[in-house]
């Protein structure tokens, strides 16, 4: 009884912790209207709507075909309070067309809103019926024909959108919500989606069956999760997004997000290590550099372990390449000639290991030293040109590392692209891989540096040299640094690390 009594009150106690740090979901990128912002980006979607309606504006105001009109008529359909609209019109230029602009609203307040906003534009705004599947546009027949419909969100009528477009000229371009990501949200929060039905195949059957006229140039649909996630990667996600990073990606704001969600994710598992950690300050040619030196209970003094993980070497921006590997370098140099001091045996074997960019540096340090006796590189940053297949193929940002990031990466850690060049940090570059030490390598399934890590243990394999590759399932770059979400992916790892250690 009191052991339930315990434990419950730990429990409200987690829970209270955790509803105070709660700060509620991100819903930064959608309007007051509740639709998308303006704003949201092609890397984030897949596409950017607001460009593409403004390049097919262009090539209507570009083409010169003289049995065309001087004028271009757009209609905005459930244009709401109009604050779209007028974002697009402040971006649009029609050179010497003239463009023709209508709106409807079926919504009364947003209505009279869009009608105030919009009218010193010269749009005409109507009010229409109610929006559904089967709504009547308020136009005659004889009425204007319009050269672009668009539709951000609301309901249409395929059937109404082919009346009132110019007969083979035309186009519509319409951007929704719901589809089968909508539907995953919905279900998360324990609901059933109100039109399973609406998704992107069936909004082009839609278009072939009832506006068979039409031509369908262009289908997608912006996925918020992959289906290979495991358990683990999705609730890391549904997390990301309570704790969403900040919009700006300013340096040391990036840092404090980062360290945050360390803290947070990992919070149960501080204090836990069984041993001694101890604090030291190893001093350079051009500065000093403090280290944290972590000593098991049960020891082994036959090995030794430097692990990288984005400090305390010195970082860009403030100090790029070559600074921070030749920091890690000389530390590392430090440790291999005085090995004693640090607990180990005088014949210890001594290993360098990472995840990320701390992987980048201990390969290339692999190559720069004598005396490293192997190496451990988790999901490491090793393609950091960005040529590798994983590039394309992971470019959304529910993978958490995007090329986006990468080359924001790289913008802060190097001066120019001839450094990101240099084989000394770009190993794939090397022209040799012979006698290098043993190498383990940890492979996130879903990660942009994956096909990095499998390019360069192939070459190390050729080479001759001892390779061990773990490629994880269904996991994410930034795994292995969050056991308190990816208890088990981290677990598994860790396994593949102590087999390879004793293997050595």
């Amino acid at each position: 009884m009191a052991d339930d009594q315990a434990l419950v009150a730990s429990w409200l106690h987690e829970e209270s912790t955790w509803q105070q740090q709660f700060r509620g979901w991100d819903f930064s990128q959608l309007t007051s209207s509740g639709r998308i912002s303006f704003n949201m980006s092609e890397e984030q979607l897949g596409w950017d709507y607001t460009k593409i309606i403004c390049q097919t504006v262009a090539q209507f105001a570009d083409s010169n075909d003289e049995n065309k009109s001087n004028e271009i008529y757009l209609l905005d359909l459930g244009t709401g309070g109009g604050e779209y609209l007028e974002g697009i019109l402040a971006r649009l230029s029609s050179n010497e067309k003239k463009l023709i602009v209508y709106a409807t609203e079926s919504y009364e307040p947003n209505f009279r809103l869009a009608k105030q906003r919009l009218t010193h534009y010269g749009v005409t705004v109507i009010q229409s019926e109610s929006d559904s599947l089967n709504s009547l546009l308020p136009f005659t027949d004889d009425g204007p024909k319009f050269d672009l419909i668009i539709s951000r969100h609301t309901c249409y009528n395929i059937r109404e959108v082919d009346r009132l477009l110019k007969f083979k000229t035309g186009i519509f371009i319409t951007q929704q919500v719901d589809g089968t990501s909508g539907q995953d949200l919905i279900e998360l929060f324990g609901h059933q989606p109100q039109w399973p039905f609406f998704t992107l195949a069936y909004a082009s059957l839609t278009l072939k069956n009832q506006a068979p006229s039409m031509k369908l140039i262009r289908a997608q649909e912006s996925e918020t999760k992959d289906p290979r996630f495991n358990n683990e990667t999705l609730a890391f996600l549904q997390f990301l997004s309570q704790n969403p990073p900040p919009q700006d990606n300013e340096v040391e704001k990036m840092r404090l997000y980062m360290d945050g969600i360390h803290q947070k994710i990992n919070k149960k598992l501080h204090e836990t290590f069984k041993g001694t950690i101890e604090e030291k300050i190893v001093k350079t040619n051009s500065t000093e550099i403090p280290i944290n030196i972590y000593t098991p209970l049960n020891v082994n003094k036959d090995k030794l372990v430097i692990y990288f993980h984005g400090g305390e070497y010195r970082l860009g921006p403030e100090y790029k390449y070559p600074i921070w590997l030749d920091d890690a370098l000389e530390v590392t140099q430090h440790i291999i000639q005085n090995r004693t001091a640090y607990g180990v045996n005088e014949t210890a074997k001594i290993g360098v290991a990472g995840d990320s960019a701390g992987g980048m540096i201990s390969a290339s340090l692999s190559h720069l030293l004598k005396g490293i006796d192997f190496q451990i590189l988790i999901y490491a940053a090793l393609d950091i040109l960005g040529e590798m297949p994983s590039y394309k193929e992971f470019t959304k940002p529910m993978y958490f590392l995007t090329p986006e990031f990468m080359k924001w990466f790289t913008t802060h850690a190097f001066h120019n692209l001839d450094e990101v060049k240099d084989p000394r940090v770009s190993v794939l570059l090397n022209r040799t891989f012979k006698d290098l030490p043993p190498c383990l390598f940890i492979v996130a399934d879903l990660d942009i540096l994956r096909d990095g890590n499998l390019e360069y243990q192939k070459l190390l394999e050729k080479a001759g040299v001892q390779t061990k590759l773990v490629l994880m399932k269904d996991v994410i770059h930034v795994f292995f640094t969050l056991p308190g979400i990816f208890p088990q992916s981290c677990a598994e790892a860790v396994d593949a690390i102590r087999d390879f250690m004793a293997s050595i």
